[in-house]
């Protein structure tokens, strides 16, 4: 096999392979045997007809034609270890010379990873932060666990901040109500604020049955654009009151929680779980300022169009995921945001190459720092996250997967690369 590369641009080449008439016959046999198989030959059984008689049948330019696939499958990887190409995506194949008594030439057009001229990391500015739990943090938590075993009681009174109203909302711009702007005897808790501001103090005074219209003027921040900054009439009715009354933190509530018999015993443990999930936070806000800070100095080739794309789809994948997890539909999000797809992939592509970017560096330095992980590391690894999901059959079957063992691997190598990082940013 003879193969010629030619520089098409910085981040693709075009391969010329030239298969000699001597190396083609193992292809052509296999081709003629497949063949065979769905052949009626008479004096043969199926599949079992000679190499000559296959090709007597249906003749030898046939045969090539039938070949190419299998001999461009079984070649241009080969073709491509050989150049020692790192490449990516499917290549264009075009056939130049398929013809009985010659040899076989294609060519392969295909995108390279883009070339990196990683910047210092071997002194970094990145550094944690020291991790501190407020007892402010430890009374919410506990004032949410209370919330959730709260008693509700519907009074005839006022509502006041802390009560649960339910309540008829119409918003409208310019006389024409917004979209999901309609709700009928929608709950909501006076004074927690999850709602655009200012629409909750409203509430505040009503009586069941009272109605009440207001202006009320939405974040300039807001999520929804067409909303952001806008000026809106708001007309409500409340249709009951509730008084929320919070359990005491005694004995049985905190037997209801768990094996806790003290407030304390409580508290420790809602800090310590909190301490854990602001390291968790802190770990990866720290990686992510080393990566950053490793990207900025480092220097990228072109990077190929197929490689931004296929981050672009992986990034509106994990979107719509988040979308539908929220129990909104795609379209609808879509409509909202009075956008296509491609227009929002077209807002992602700074941020996908910035990923593409990060992705390139954590390869790179593992390369050059020679980081690997074994397969009983990996072997390990899956076993614990079969122990963590064995009652849910759906995820441990996706853990048990084959191709999930490959993206643990690379889970497992990025944080080879970044304890390595880490380890030199705290020297």
């Amino acid at each position: 096999m003879n193969v010629n590369v030619e520089k098409q641009s910085n981040s693709m080449v075009k391969l010329t392979i030239e298969i000699p008439v001597e190396e083609l016959q193992p292809y052509l046999q296999k081709t003629a045997a497949r063949l065979s198989e769905g052949m009626n030959i008479p004096g043969f059984r199926q599949g079992k007809a000679p190499y000559a008689v296959v090709v007597q049948r249906i003749g030898e330019p046939a045969l090539y034609q039938e070949a190419a696939e299998d001999i461009v499958s079984e070649t241009y990887p080969k073709a491509v270890l050989e150049q020692k190409l790192e490449a990516i995506g499917r290549p264009q194949i075009d056939l130049a010379k398929v013809a009985p008594g010659n040899p076989f030439i294609y060519t392969a057009t295909v995108s390279l990873l883009p070339e990196i001229t990683l910047g210092d990391y071997s002194t970094l500015k990145a550094k944690r932060k020291e991790i501190k739990i407020d007892e402010s943090e430890i009374s919410n938590t506990i004032l949410q666990l209370q919330k959730m075993r709260a008693k509700e009681s519907r009074v005839d009174r006022p509502a006041q901040k802390g009560d649960k109203v339910e309540v008829d909302v119409k918003i409208s711009l310019d006389n024409v109500p917004v979209d999901d702007g309609i709700t009928k005897n929608h709950p909501m808790v006076l004074g927690e604020g999850n709602f655009v501001p200012g629409l909750e103090d409203q509430l505040v005074g009503l009586k069941t049955g009272e109605e009440k219209k207001f202006p009320l003027t939405y974040p300039k921040n807001y999520f929804r654009k067409n909303l952001a900054g806008k000026k809106v009439d708001c007309a409500v009715k409340c249709n009951s009151v509730f008084q929320i009354e919070l359990p005491p933190v005694d004995g049985d509530f905190l037997q209801s929680l768990g094996s806790f018999k003290t407030r304390q015993d409580l508290e420790k443990r809602i800090a310590d779980n909190l301490e854990l999930e602001a390291r968790e936070r802190e770990n990866q806000r720290f990686e992510l300022e080393m990566l950053n800070e490793i990207v900025e100095s480092s220097r990228f080739g072109e990077i190929p169009d197929v490689l931004v794309d296929s981050e672009l789809n992986r990034m509106i994948d994990e979107l719509r995921g988040n979308i539908q997890r929220q129990g909104m539909e795609w379209e609808k999000y879509l409509e909202q945001l009075k956008k296509s797809e491609d227009e929002v992939k077209k807002d992602f592509r700074d941020q996908a190459s910035k990923r593409i970017k990060s992705a390139l560096v954590l390869r790179a330095i593992r390369l050059k720092e020679h980081l690997i992980v074994s397969s009983d590391d990996i072997d390990s690894e899956l076993e614990k996250q079969k122990e963590q999901y064995k009652d849910d059959l759906e995820t441990y079957n996706k853990v048990d997967a084959p191709e999930y063992r490959d993206r643990l691997e690379e889970i497992l190598l990025n944080r080879k690369v970044f304890e390595f990082l880490a380890d030199r940013s705290e020297k």
